[in-house]
Parts: C-alpha cells; structure tokens; sequence
C-alpha cells in the first residue's frame, strides 16, 4: 500500500492539483484545517514511512483439503485443494504472515482420512514447539454432511459432520462416518487446555448441500445429506468425560470457549465453489491480505467480506471480538508512520492513499527499535482523514478517563505509529489507472473530507488487486472498470459508458452510495433470509388479468433471462411465523441506479399491519399488489450528451435483487440514487443519511443476481462517428 501511497504523491507534486475554495456559505467541518490551494507542491516533504523488520509469528496451522473422496457415492469437487494452498501460501507469503513451513502440517485427499484429521488435531496438543496462547489456526475445505433424525416426541435432531477422504457409508462394507461436530468441539477443547484458546477453525464447507453440480453449471456446493443413521456411541473414547459433549450440538459453538470458528455460510445455506475455488475462501484471503490479519477482529473481518450470492458467512465463539489470532500475528510488509507533533495537534504521514479511514488505531513509539522491547507510548485513532495525511486524537474513553484523573496523553516531539486496529470500513475502494485523471479524484476526495455529517463517504486509493472500481482511459474518453468477481464471471467487465474527467466526482460519490447500501448486512443475522422465499417468473396478461407463466427463475440465488418482449413478477413466501415488512431494491451495476421495486408502509401507525404475514404471501408485478410488471432490455450505442457523455451498446448486463426485511416499518427512500450518467448528471441521496439498521429490532437481507443476455439474433449497435473530446 505504501508503494502506491507513493507514486501517487510523486506524481501529484509533478502536477500541482488545485482546489477551488467552498462558497460562502457552503458548510464546512471546523475541526478541520483551513482548505489549501493545492494539494502538494514541490516544497512539501514526502510522507515518512519506516519498514518494520517483524519476526516470523509463532503461529501453527493444520490445512486439511478433501477434493477427491474414495467412495463413488460421494461426488468429488474441484477446489478444496487450490484453496488449501492458496491459504498456506497466504500464510507463508513474507509482505503478509511469513509463518515458516514448519510451522504448517497440511493433509489433502487421501492422506485427510478421518483417523489422520483427528489424530492432527489431537496432535497439537502434544506438540512442545506450540507455547501457551499461540496462535494455532485449523482450516478444512471439502464435503460438510448433515443426518436429520425425527425423535419419538416428534422434534428433530441434527448431527453435523465434515466428510474425510475416506467417508464410507457403502452397504456390506465397513462403514466410515464423518467426524462430528461436537467430536471437533472436544477436540478443541482438549487442545485448549494446554494450548490456551488462541484458536482459529476455518471451514469451507456446509451441511445442507446436495453436493451435485447442475447440468450446464460451473457452481457446485460443498454439502451432502448423509441417509445412515449416526451411532449413539460413535467416538466415545473421546467424547467421555468432557464438557463439551453434554451441550446441544445447535449450542455448542455459540458457547464455546475453547476456539473461534469462521464458517463459508449458516446450517441452512450452501456453501459454493466456482471455477475452481471456493468463493468464500476466495473472499476471505482477499480481505485478509487487504486489511491485514492483526487490524481486524473476527467480527470486522466478516463485515468486510464482500457480498457472496447466497452465503452468509458466520462468526461464533464468545471471543469474536478479539483480534484475529489475538494480535499476534502481524503482517510481514508493515511500516511505522512518522507523526508530527504541533502543540496539541498530532498529524500522522499517512492517509486514504494508504488505506487509512477514519478511527483507525495506532499505537505510537518514542523510536521504531521501542517496538521490539515493547515500550508504547500509547493509542491514539484517526479523526479527520486526509488524502497523505490524518489527524490522530485519543480515543474517546481515554480522554474521559484523562479527565477524571487529571492526566493525558502529551507528547513533545515527533514519534513513530503503527497502525494497529483498521478504522470505520470504508464506502468504496478505488484504484486510479491512469494517473492523468488523479486530480479529478483528489478533489473529489478533498470535498468529501470536508463534508460534515453523517452522509460523508469514506475512500481509499489502493492497488487494482484490493479494489472495487478502476478508474481508467480509453482514447481520449474515462471509462470505469468493474472490479466485483461475481459481476465480472456473469460477462459485465466495465460500465457501459464513457465521459470526461469533469465527471469522475459525481461519479465516484454515486459508487460509493452504491457500494455500501448493497453491502451492508446486519452484524448479527437472523433466520429470516432462509425463511422468506423469492420467485421470480415471466407474466403474461389473458382476459385482463395478469397471470404467471412458466417456472420459477430464481434458480439458487440466480436469475437468467434473454431480454425482450417478456415481463417479469415476482412472489414472496414467509414461511417464518413473523410478520415482516419488505423492501425490494434493484441495483444496476451498469448505470449505478438503485430502484426501488417494493415499498413497505413506513409510519409507525402501519405497526401490526405488516404486509408480509406468517405463513402468507405478497406478489409484485401481478395479483392485487398494485405494481406493474418489469420489462428488460440492453443499452445501445447512443450520444447521451455531445461531447461529455457516450453510451456503449451491451451483450449482457448485470444487476443485484436486494431484499430488506424487518421486524419494524422502515424508511428507506435515502437509499434510492438516480443515474451519475443520467439527466440530471447529479446525484441525489434524498437525504444523504445513512439508515442505522442495527437500532430498528430485527431485520435481514437477501440478494438475487439477475443477469440479462441478448438473445440469438443480437447484436450490439456500432456508434458511427464518435465525437473527440473537447
């Protein structure tokens, strides 16, 4: 990050930016510096950035990968493997943990049978190289299984288990069952004991899969239903005598002292790979190896997990909040930060270029070399972010302590920080291509610094590999590059439009707004998403009335059409037993529009009059729900604006089903947005203000990809004679 950090400021004091001063009566933070009339000039001193020499961490991984299983009642997959050893090697890469191989027992295919899995396991509890509180991480990636039992008192029981190579349920064999979750649950816990509860389980795996690839499908999940009955004594030898085993297995992680577990999805989605990977392995070393490990705690790290189509990854353990691997293990490629100290001001050399947001942490040092003996001189978080620079202040419970106390935090002279906690998750990441085009997203960024209020968006300029939106040129004209894995597999590359650099600002505001509002889940989920189904079907209208013609399309979180003359209506089932208000959004990935496809009542009086009833149902576009049908079609060449603004014609497009659901009415007009490439060329947030979800009582979401393809006889529309840039 600090090399990018780097060329930008290189070349931004090769080409001064200015920045326009706010009118009069524009509002402006005052905690915030005077605004300059450039960015840096040939004055300004580079910021100071230190490398730190970090040793290897005493962490100790045990990678098990099942992809080809010795039954042929178990169908093989293809990616448990390449993500295994994507993980180590994120774990040995020296600018990321650098753990040495030593460090690390792997087992794949056949060597992952079920005695070898738990005698690993059992393994590191016995090994005299793993110290008290080290960080000890297991990760699986392979089949999950599930065996549902009905009990004579009519409830149902569950027994989760993931699937070694060796799984064998074959009649006239000796049977091998998977290995159970409360069997892993005690096996933990007797490392525990020894080890301590530094411990970090990873699976890419689910229970409630089929484990069967669709015909004409890349996407296969990672689950199967296991039919044999699990024996009541399976695993006694190890299961006597502990704790672990008197609890519930539906309770057993939520409780659980003894490790912190990380799961691909909830007991009741699958977890998916794709091409060759799992997505959500994927997902998270990308995430890991962008924020870095000893910044995030395990619950930052799942918000910052990007949307994954139809999983919804999970955190238990009641130490969830710690720190991953409790801080000690640190990123490799990290560097002290130098922090200039002017009377009470404290301004930090490093900022959004850096990957910096507000309230980040860093810990400070009177020398880099203080940070080897341990002798910090204390916290202070980012309160005000600037493009190279941030103001840092203590943090609010310290001041307050500071105060009753009499004493603070002074410092007299410039020291040294290291970041140690990341800060408030950013709106969007963006990668600048072309360097030409820096000063229309400075100034962008200058701007929003200096907003005040909640509707601030949150940058940061990173490389193309962390970030979501490239910015780049193609001739003379700015074209955007989509950087979202699953829109690119779906075919949509870029935005289907071309403007001038005037226009980057609205732009950029408009993918953030957009980035966000598609992003955001709850931080703790309900049942709610699996609970309410989502049908979508062709409509046809016959005597005056619109019916549903043919299936279902929404096919595991997917909808597939070829646009034309057909409409579209959707359904949605509760079969929760709670009365739900709806809120359906369309986000077009082309254009950045969000519309609104369903809006529940929104005052208070409209409490206990819910339209989504349990057990009941609503359906939009047809029936008695009043909203029309929906009609689809792909953009073609046209001049939006002369000389500003060009639309490319498409083969395909892409866009995001996003269901909201609550317990509460809602209002939730703030997150609809008007297109930046549209007339009026500006964007309107209605308000601006971010909905605080976490404060309205229950709520979820849901999201369908809808993807629309030209059908056999399209083509895409040539744009004679595109006009030069002025």
């Amino acid at each position: 990050m600090t090399a990018y950090a780097d060329t930008l400021w290189d070349w931004l004091r090769r080409n001064p930016v200015k920045v326009p001063r706010p009118p009069p009566n524009a509002p402006i933070d005052s905690n915030l510096p005077p605004i300059s009339t450039s960015i840096i000039t040939n004055d300004d001193s580079p910021p100071e950035s230190y490398p730190v020499h970090i040793e290897p961490p005493r962490l100790f991984a045990l990678i098990i990968a099942v992809e080809k299983y010795a039954s042929d009642l178990v169908d093989d997959l293809d990616g448990p493997v390449s993500d295994a050893n994507a993980m180590r090697a994120y774990l040995e890469n020296k600018n990321h943990l650098g753990v040495p191989k030593s460090h690390i027992q792997h087992l794949y295919d056949s060597d992952a049978t079920r005695t070898n899995i738990i005698e690993g396991i059992r393994a590191l509890k016995s090994n005299e190289n793993i110290q008290k509180n080290d960080p000890i991480l297991i990760y699986f990636s392979g089949h999950g299984g599930e065996h549902i039992k009905k009990l004579t008192d009519g409830s149902i029981k569950k027994t989760q288990m993931i699937l070694p190579y060796d799984f064998r349920l074959d009649s006239g064999k000796d049977k091998i069952y998977g290995i159970l979750d409360v069997t892993i649950g005690v096996l933990l816990e007797f490392v525990a004991q020894d080890k301590g509860d530094n411990i970090t389980v990873i699976f890419d795996c689910c229970y409630s899969g089929s484990g069967t690839r669709k015909i004409g499908s890349n996407r296969r999940s990672r689950g199967i239903k296991v039919p044999e009955e699990i024996p009541d004594d399976l695993d006694k030898d190890i299961l006597k005598g502990s704790r672990a085993a008197e609890i519930h297995p539906e309770f057993l992680y939520r409780g659980l002292q003894s490790h912190v577990l990380i799961a691909a999805c909830n007991e009741n989605e699958k977890a998916m790979e794709e091409d060759g990977r799992g997505v959500f392995t994927v997902a998270l070393i990308d995430t890991l190896a962008a924020a870095g490990a000893a910044k995030l705690t395990y619950s930052d790290l799942l918000l910052r997990l990007p949307h994954l189509p139809q999983q919804t990854p999970q955190c238990e353990g009641v130490n969830k909040r710690r720190l991953l691997f409790d801080g000690k293990a640190r990123d490799m490629g990290v560097s002290f930060f130098k922090v200039h100290v002017e009377g009470s001001l404290y301004t930090l050399d490093a900022g959004a270029a850096h990957g910096v947001t507000d309230g980040a942490e860093f810990t400070l040092y009177e020398r880099p070399d203080d940070y080897y003996a341990g002798k910090s001189l204390g916290v202070l978080i980012t309160q005000k972010v600037d493009i190279f620079s941030s103001v840092l202040v203590l943090p609010r419970q310290i001041q307050l302590v500071g105060r009753l106390l009499g004493n603070s935090l002074v410092l007299t002279g410039d020291v040294f920080a290291l970041q140690t906690r990341v800060g408030i998750e950013e709106d969007i990441r963006l990668h600048v291509a072309e360097l030409s085009l820096l000063p229309g997203v400075v100034k962008d960024l200058e701007a929003e610094i200096r907003r005040p209020g909640p509707s601030r968006r949150r940058f940061v300029l990173v490389e193309r590999k962390f970030a979501q939106l490239s910015i780049n040129l193609s001739g003379d004209w700015v074209i955007f590059e989509i950087l979202n894995p699953f829109v690119i597999k779906c075919g949509l590359v870029r935005m289907p439009y071309r403007t001038i650099p005037e226009r980057i600002p609205s732009i950029i505001q408009a993918a953030a707004h957009f980035e966000w509002h598609l992003r955001r889940t709850p931080a703790e989920s309900s049942d709610f998403e699996q609970l309410v189904r989502l049908e979508f079907t062709e409509v046809v209208k016959e005597r005056q009335t619109i019916k549903v013609k043919g299936p279902n399309l929404n096919v595991d979180g997917k909808v597939e059409i070829t646009v034309g003359d057909s409409k579209y209506g959707m359904k949605l089932i509760n079969d929760s037993q709670t009365e739900l208000y709806p809120y359906l959004f369309f986000f077009d990935c082309s254009d950045l529009t969000i519309e609104t496809y369903y809006d529940s009542p929104t005052t208070e009086e409209a409490a206990g009059k819910a339209p989504l009833q349990p057990g009941g149902f609503i359906t939009i576009g047809y029936g008695t729900g009043g909203w029309a049908p929906w009609k689809y079609s792909l953009r073609k060449s046209e001049i939006l604006k002369p000389r500003e603004i060009m639309q490319d014609g498409q083969e395909v497009d892409v866009g995001f089903l996003k269901l909201f659901l609550s317990t509460k009415p809602l209002d939730l007009s703030c997150m609809e947005q008007e297109s930046p490439f549209l007339p009026p060329y500006a964007i309107d947030y209605r308000g601006g203000s971010r909905h605080q979800f976490e404060s309205i009582g229950l709520w979820d979401t849901k999201v369908i990809t809808v993807v629309q393809q030209r059908g056999p006889t399209g083509g895409i529309e040539e744009l004679p004679d595109v006009p030069e840039v002025a």
